[in-house]
């Protein structure tokens, strides 16, 4: 991963080179930011602006300066009644200007997002240098300053090492992972509400006790690790619930996201013990229609998989025992959207974009609808259909025997 850093700056120095002078910057008058995160201040009526900066050796690749032979970043916090005032601040720390073409990761910290994320988003959109892929995170019960300051063994950049964790965690429907451009598209989009990704830190209140410890005893306190599952939830630009991991690949159902994970279900002789079911492809389809002149909308998802491994003594490789596991399957999904509905609808919040699909099916009775969808929403009558389709089963009938 540093060497994917190393080798983004020099193109972006070589591109600067060949188009001239023209607002050009050396890269010793620049600070590399890899990752930012916004907190309410103390002083209520501004913002903390933290920022994770990229050292300069490690982009000039001197050695001793990842892993475990220091620390690659700084983690730099200043306050502003803007996120421009406080950018420009950070020049007095650095002494030289932020560059922000490598941030990676946006994290909001939940008290200031529970409040509204709308105008400090303004900044990143109107932001030329940063790129609109950059992740749009909210911290769960702590400051985003936390989670900048987390630790990984295996990525000297903290930056980097959160962008994977979300590709990874996105590829395998545990989380709902949005860029800046998604986000910042779905907060205009009338009736519709965003989500985010949440991230946390692991072990939080166990870490509370050792921080303490160390500081009564003067010791080295302990690293900070961060994991990211779930969902943060909007009502327009204001968190107002989270999702987690059933809720969130009950939303991923909806939306059609899910493209590889593993559903769990239990085994028919034994509750005890369990059943992998891996999924190989999934589809949904949306439905709109109007039953005496009020919306329905009827889900229908089509999910395809394998019998990843099995723990039963039962013999599933039967008609039967395919059929089963099918049926199991299909109600693990249906109570997941069920359950993502249901907190989705208590806080009407539609983050299934049904909004947009009525209006694209009937745009005549969608105008005559769209100013009480708030009133529309939470009473709003959903029908799920799950069609599960187990493809390949192996040739082992029961745990721990092979044909």
């Amino acid at each position: 991963m540093k060497r994917k850093v190393i080798l983004l700056v020099i193109i972006t120095l070589l591109s600067s080179s060949i188009s001239g002078c023209y607002d050009r910057r050396p890269i010793d008058n620049l600070a590399l930011v890899a990752a930012t995160g916004i907190d309410q201040a103390k002083d209520k009526d501004k913002i903390r602006l933290t920022v994770q900066i990229i050292k300069p050796s490690v982009i000039k690749g001197e050695s001793g300066s990842g892993g475990t032979k220091g620390q690659s970043v700084w983690v730099l916090s200043t306050t502003g009644y803007t996120v421009l005032e406080a950018v420009r601040k950070f020049t007095e720390q650095v002494g030289r200007n932020l560059f922000w073409a490598h941030n990676m990761i946006i994290v909001f910290g939940e008290d200031l997002a529970r409040q509204g994320v709308n105008e400090y988003i303004d900044f990143f959109n109107r932001n030329p240098e940063l790129r609109k892929r950059s992740w749009i995170l909210i911290s769960k019960g702590v400051d985003a300053k936390e989670i900048l300051e987390a630790k990984f063994d295996l990525e000297s950049i903290p930056a980097s090492a959160i962008d994977l964790l979300v590709k990874s965690e996105k590829d395998n429907a545990k989380v709902r992972a949005v860029d800046l451009q998604e986000f910042s598209k779905l907060l205009v989009t009338p009736q519709v509400s965003p989500t985010a990704a949440r991230i946390e830190l692991v072990a939080k209140d166990d870490l509370r006790k050792k921080e303490k410890k160390a500081k009564e005893t003067g010791a080295k306190e302990p690293p900070k690790r961060v994991r990211a599952n779930g969902a943060a939830i909007f009502k327009e630009d204001r968190l107002v619930t989270w999702f987690g991991e059933k809720e969130v690949r009950g939303l991923l159902w909806v939306l059609g996201e899910v493209k590889n994970s593993i559903v769990v279900i239990s085994c028919p002789d034994d509750k005890d013990k369990k059943i992998s079911l891996e999924v190989t492809q999934a589809n949904s389809k949306i439905t709109p229609r109007f039953v005496d002149g009020e919306p329905v909308i009827n889900i229908k998802i089509k999910e395809e998989g394998n019998l990843g491994d099995q723990m039963c003594k039962e013999n599933l490789v039967t008609l039967e025992g395919i059929e089963m596991l099918e049926r199991r399957q299909a109600a693990v999904i249906r109570n997941e959207i069920r359950l993502a509905l249901k907190q989705a609808q208590e806080v009407n919040s539609d983050i299934f974009r049904f909004a947009q699909v009525i209006h694209r099916s009937f745009p005549q009775k969608w105008k005559k609808i769209k100013g009480d969808w708030d009133e529309i929403f939470p009473r709003l009558q959903v029908n799920v259909e799950v069609d599960s389709e187990i493809r390949r089963i192996g040739l082992v009938k029961r745990a721990n025997e092979a044909k």
